[in-house]
């Protein structure tokens, strides 16, 4: 779908699909590790391809969302791109999700995406706020208390294997909506 947008500056852009899991699902944690490596920071794939590499924008990424108790969410690529960069900076996107789909990622991505989600999440809990409303969070998700404190040594145990596996069982590059707003011109 696109959405014309005169007038702005740059294009957004949204490509990802529905997925059939809820965040108690034990493929959940495998799959937030895969997705994040793909985007979920400035040291990930679709920055260093997209962004550093290619040139073609300051803001890619990947994320899941959209998840609420006992129902699935979704998984998506957004990013923003100048009008002119715009059928370069998918194609550049494409790219990159078909080589993620087709090789997974690597031991030491995943080492780097279990740490950074730890050091975040660590960092997220650093004061009396964000701890009461992280645990209320939780037990609206679900989760007992405990998860406030468990949760990092699950992110560490996920295997390379359990994160591939998931990617492969879940992300379906076949099912993918793309959703573009923005300046759009016609070729």
């Amino acid at each position: 779908k696109k959405v014309v947008v005169e007038d702005k500056q740059s294009v957004d852009v949204r490509i990802g699909h529905a997925l059939s899991m809820d965040i108690h699902h034990p493929d959940y944690l495998p799959l937030r590790l895969a997705i994040d490596a793909l985007g979920g920071s400035f040291s990930a794939r679709l920055m260093r391809t997209v962004r550093d590499e290619d040139g073609l924008t300051y803001n890619v990424g990947s994320k899941m969302a959209g998840f609420i108790p006992h129902h699935g969410g979704h998984w998506m690529v957004y990013g923003s791109f100048s009008p002119k960069l715009l059928e370069k900076g998918v194609s550049s996107i494409q790219k990159q999700l078909k080589l993620w789909c087709g090789s997974g990622i690597s031991a030491e991505e995943l080492e780097e995406r279990k740490l950074g989600m730890v050091g975040r999440y660590q960092v997220m809990l650093s004061d009396a706020e964000s701890i009461v409303d992280k645990l209320s969070a939780n037990i609206e998700n679900g989760f007992d208390i405990d998860y406030l404190y468990t949760f990092s040594d699950k992110v560490m145990a996920v295997t390379l294997d359990e994160v591939n596996s998931a990617l492969k069982k879940y992300i379906d590059l076949g099912k993918l909506t793309s959703v573009y707003a923005g300046s759009i011109h016609k070729s």
